[in-house]
This record gives structure tokens, C-alpha cells and sequence, in this order.
């Protein structure tokens, strides 16, 4: 009986797919586990990668949808799968030891209650600045998710299974959101339902990303469009990119980079669906950073006047009232000052000068009655 099917989306990925197949055949009890590759055209090379894996023990297969969308080629994946639990892969990741497919098991066996477990990304040691970059996001973004003891609100679409039960009849991926954090409205409609997501440290996936600027620019206006889709869905609002003072700046710039074309994504999205007059691309670029330089200029214009409104005119006014009242108000006072002094200190001398006699007189008569 197959326990876990593999379900992988791929998209012009060879070089990468071959070694997430490498470590999948590499599994321990491989034959309780089959691997379905998908990819969205047909793709002859990838088909020859993937039969070329194909042994008696372990079932590799390979299909095309024959149109372009992740969650198109997962669904045909949860359609074709056979397995008990179903796990999704992304192309560029692969397995960091033999034993991933049996931990991932054990967990859905020790774990009934949770419909979703998922892991986190590993990074790759020789991964580029970008791709360190969004690996922060995405690693930031599935820790803001976190909800506790209740489990995850979110979980990471390259390293996520679920129970196959789940998604046989009543859920399934939106086939609507073609790529960019497509995964995301299944898991938002699924813990609505009352469904528990279980995100596990223990089992990572090392995530070999290749992305250029140009790359992590796409990336992000493709989830900025996904999450304005799935917040349409979900009533969920934008969760905007975390920031990170502590990282290097050139990772904290290409951090900047991809939420600032998330925003526009987003953006973009949220226009097409409000109206039927849809904006170029461009034209919601230029609104972007009109909106960025009136925020950063006007900032700085407005914090140099208030520092000279502060400092200068409050100043001027702090210190002419203070004079006012130095001059005019605290020579009032010495002067009513030293007038009560000098009438308690004569009220003092017409009291005390009789008891001062008196005492005097007594000390008179001891120092007689001494002598005698």
C-alpha cells in the first residue's frame, strides 16, 4: 500500500528537478512511497529525466496539464496519487537525508489531529545574496503565521503534506491563482473550516534557488497578485514583507526591492478587481514610487520645519516670556519678599525682647541664691 505520494510541480526546471529526484531514490522504504512529477507544458527532456528514475521498487511518474499554472498541475497530482498522505515539493528543493519520507509519515501517524504538516526551507550554503534574501521572507513570513498551540495559520507550498482524505472531495487548490503564494487561499480556507496546520522544525527541505534581480522582482508582483486573490477569497489582510535591520545592507535592499513590487502586484490586482478599466503596469510603477518619493521628501521637508517651528520660533517665544517674567514678576517678588522679611523680623524682636528680661531676671536671682 503506497503511504506518501510525491506530488511535484515543475516548470523548465531539468537541472534542478534531477536533484530532488536523486535524493527521493535515495529514501529508505521506497516502496511505500511514489513520486508524481507535473509539469505544466509537455516537456520531453523532464520526461526522459523522470522515466529515467523509474525502477521495481519506486514509482516514478510523469504527466503535463497542457496549460500554465501551479495549482493546475497539483490538483491533476492530487487527482493521479494514490498515497495515504500527500506531499508537495517544490522542483528547486531537495531531500536533506534518507529518512524524510518516513519522518514525514510518523508525524501524520503521531499527529491526527493536524489536516497539514509542513517544515521549513533550508538554505543552500552557496545561495547568491537574492535568493538569501527571500529566503528571509518567506522563513519571517511562516513565523508570523505561527498561532501557538492551535498550529500555523500558513505553511510553506514547497514543503507541505496533507492528509489525502482532505483533499479528496471537499478542498482543493484554487486553479484560478496560477503562481505566487498559491498554496496560501487552500490553507486560509481550510483552518476557516476548522482544520489545524502543523508546521514541524524537524523536517526541512534545503531549498536550492537560483533567482536573479529580475527573478525576485517576478516573484514578487506574482505574490502580490496571489495575495490580493486569496485576501478577495479569505477576507484576509495584506501582510506586507517583514523588515530586518540586523541583516547586510545589500540583503536588506533586495528585501526592499521584492515588497516593493509585491505592493505593486498587489496593487495591480486590487484595481482589476475594483474597476474594469485596468491600469498598465508601468502607470501603477510610477504610482508606486511617486507615492515612496512624496513619503521620503515630504518626511524630510516636514520634520526640517517642524525642527525650525521647535527650535527657533518656540524658542524665541520660551525665552521672551521667561525674560517678561524675570524681569518683571521675580523683581515683585524679592521686593515683597524682603518687605515680609524685615516685618517678621521686627514682629519677632517686640515678642521675644520682654521673655529675653524675663529670663535674664531668673538667671539674676539663681546666681543670688548661689551665693548665699
Amino acid at each position: 500500500m503506497i503511504k506518501i505520494s510525491v506530488i511535484i510541480p515543475t516548470h523548465r526546471r531539468p537541472k534542478q528537478l534531477r536533484n530532488l529526484l536523486l535524493s527521493l531514490s535515495q529514501q529508505m522504504n521506497s516502496h511505500l512511497y511514489e513520486v508524481i512529477v507535473i509539469s505544466n507544458l509537455l516537456e520531453k527532456n523532464v520526461q526522459k529525466l523522470v522515466h529515467s528514475f523509474n525502477t521495481s521498487i519506486l514509482s516514478f511518474q510523469y504527466f503535463y496539464v497542457g496549460q500554465i499554472g501551479v495549482n493546475k498541475a497539483r490538483y491533476l497530482g492530487v487527482r493521479k496519487a494514490q498515497g495515504e498522505v500527500l506531499l508537495f515539493l517544490d522542483d528547486d528543493c531537495y531531500l536533506p537525508n534518507s529518512t524524510f519520507l518516513q519522518k514525514v509519515y510518523e508525524l501524520h501517524q503521531r499527529h491526527p489531529e493536524f489536516s497539514a504538516i509542513g517544515g521549513r526551507y533550508s538554505l543552500d550554503p552557496l545561495a547568491t545574496n537574492v535568493a538569501r534574501a527571500y529566503h528571509h521572507n518567506a522563513d519571517s513570513w511562516l513565523t508570523q503565521s505561527h498561532q501557538g498551540p492551535e498550529g500555523n495559520a500558513q505553511l510553506l507550498g514547497g514543503n507541505t503534506s496533507y492528509k489525502a482524505s482532505v483533499l479528496a472531495h471537499q478542498f482543493k487548490f484554487n486553479e484560478n491563482i496560477k503562481f505566487g503564494g498559491a498554496e496560501a487561499e487552500l490553507n486560509a480556507r481550510l483552518v476557516r473550516a476548522g482544520h489545524r496546520l502543523f508546521l514541524c522544525e524537524e523536517i526541512p527541505v534545503i531549498h536550492n534557488i537560483e533567482l536573479s534581480i529580475f527573478g525576485l522582482i517576478r516573484r514578487g508582483l506574482q505574490q502580490g497578485r496571489g495575495h490580493r486573490k486569496k485576501e478577495s477569497i479569505c477576507g484576509q489582510n495584506i501582510v506586507v514583507p517583514t523588515k530586518a535591520n540586523k541583516l547586510p545592507f545589500s540583503i536588506r535592499f533586495y528585501l526592499f526591492l521584492y515588497s516593493f513590487f509585491f505592493r505593486i502586484g498587489y496593487r495591480q490586482a486590487l484595481q482589476s478587481t475594483q474597476s474594469s478599466h485596468h491600469k498598465f503596469l508601468p502607470f501603477i510603477v510610477f504610482q508606486e514610487l511617486t507615492r515612496l518619493v512624496n513619503w521620503k521628501i515630504g518626511g524630510f521637508i516636514r520634520w526640517r520645519i517642524w525642527g525650525f517651528i521647535r527650535w527657533q520660533v518656540w524658542g524665541f517665544i520660551r525665552w521672551r516670556i521667561w525674560g517678561f517674567i524675570h524681569r518683571h514678576l521675580c523683581g515683585t517678588w524679592n521686593f515683597i519678599r524682603w518687605q515680609l522679611w524685615e516685618f517678621m523680623r521686627r514682629q519677632r524682636l517686640i515678642v521675644f525682647w520682654p521673655l529675653r528680661k524675663i529670663y535674664w531676671m531668673c538667671e539674676y536671682q539663681l546666681l543670688k541664691l548661689r551665693k548665699n
